[in-house]
Order: structure tokens, then C-alpha cells, then sequence
């Protein structure tokens, strides 16, 4: 099998989100809409399983429609190619929301066998596809590698009771703060190297 190269680029709406989801001023509106590469294997003579993966890997992708499997690749909303603000929020009830999406997507192409769909995650979105595939039952199958599902736990490891506790509070301080009408606020993830320089005083 041979997967068509490119794959097809097509984008699907998010609908909207429930307005009761989450109280914030941005919830009622509609939730956008998320590109999404098709890969359709070639030389198939019906619809084939789909995989809904999220979040890069377009390497396994490609592995899976070598080998007969139709697969939705996307990136979650904010992230990416993927409209939404505030970008690069990590949203994980929102992005199940979107997965399940997704799926709905995925079921409406000619190609796919709307009776076999998987879905692929790994860390984070490993976490998404078990919560998805506990609550949808259009799921027929599941890879969840390296999965975030005790964040709590590990949170509490690292942290402590009375950190833990302190973490929590910094989440309720930004649902006063949206609720006011505020913009939400943003940590730094990764330092740009520049940033690096300017504070050691230093060239690398």
C-alpha cells in the first residue's frame, strides 16, 4: 500500500461549545474551525479503518496509510495551523470536544468506514483518546502512548500539598480574571535563545 502524497487538506468545524461548559466570556461563541491533513491509502477497493490522530506525527501517518489505514491528522485548536485564542492554551475538555469532532469528520468521508475508527494520542493527547473512548461508542479502538492521565498525582510529587494548593489557586485567580473581562494570561514554556543571552550577559 501506498499512501497519496500530499495528503488531502481539508478543515472541519469545531461547533460550538456548550455555554454552561465553562463560564467565561469566550465559551458561548463558536469555537472555529481546525485544518486537517486526509491521508486516503491508494489501491484500496473500499472504505478503509480511519485513525484520528492529533498533534503532529505525520511520520506515523504516513506508516499507517502505507499499510491500508485512512488517517485525520490535526492540531488541536490554538495550536498549530488551528485557529482559536488564546493560542497555545492547553484545554483538554475542549480538545476532547474537538477529537470527537473530529471523528464526526472523519465518518462523513467516502473513504473511511465509519464503523472502524481509532484513535492514536501520545502524552497529552494520550490522556484525550481514553477519556474520548470512554464516552463515545463510535470508538472501536485505541493507541495511548505515554499517557498523561495523573496529573494530579505527579503535580502533588513535585509540589507538595500546600504547593499543589497554591498551583490550584493560580487557576482560580484567571477565572476571576476572565470573568472581569480580562485577557488570560501566559507562561513561558521554552526561552527564546536571545532571552538566554540577554540575561547571562553572554554570547553562545
Amino acid at each position: 500500500m501506498h499512501c497519496a502524497v500530499p495528503p488531502n487538506r481539508d478543515t472541519f468545524d469545531r461547533g460550538e461549545l456548550h455555554p454552561n461548559l465553562l463560564r467565561t466570556p469566550r465559551c458561548a461563541r463558536r469555537a472555529g474551525r481546525t485544518p486537517a491533513a486526509r491521508y486516503v491509502p491508494d489501491r484500496t477497493s473500499g472504505p478503509v479503518p480511519v485513525v484520528i490522530m492529533s498533534h503532529g506525527m505525520a511520520d506515523s501517518a504516513d506508516r499507517l496509510a502505507d499499510n491500508g489505514f485512512g488517517v485525520i491528522l490535526y492540531d488541536h485548536r490554538g495550536f498549530g495551523p488551528s485557529d482559536g485564542e488564546p493560542r497555545q492554551e492547553f484545554a483538554p475538555i475542549a480538545q476532547c470536544r474537538d477529537m470527537q469532532m473530529a471523528i464526526t469528520f472523519a465518518q462523513s468521508c467516502s473513504a473511511f468506514d465509519a464503523d472502524r475508527v481509532a484513535l492514536w494520542g501520545t502524552i497529552f493527547s494520550g490522556g484525550h483518546v481514553l477519556a474520548v473512548a470512554a464516552i463515545d461508542t463510535r470508538v472501536r479502538a485505541v493507541v495511548s502512548q505515554a499517557p498523561w492521565i495523573a496529573g494530579t498525582e505527579i503535580a502533588r510529587d513535585i509540589l507538595g500539598s500546600e504547593g499543589l494548593a497554591a498551583f490550584w489557586e493560580v487557576f482560580n485567580a484567571e477565572r476571576r480574571t476572565l470573568l472581569g473581562g480580562g485577557r488570560p494570561s501566559l507562561s513561558p514554556v521554552v526561552r527564546h535563545p536571545a532571552a538566554l543571552r540577554g540575561s547571562s550577559g553572554t554570547s553562545r
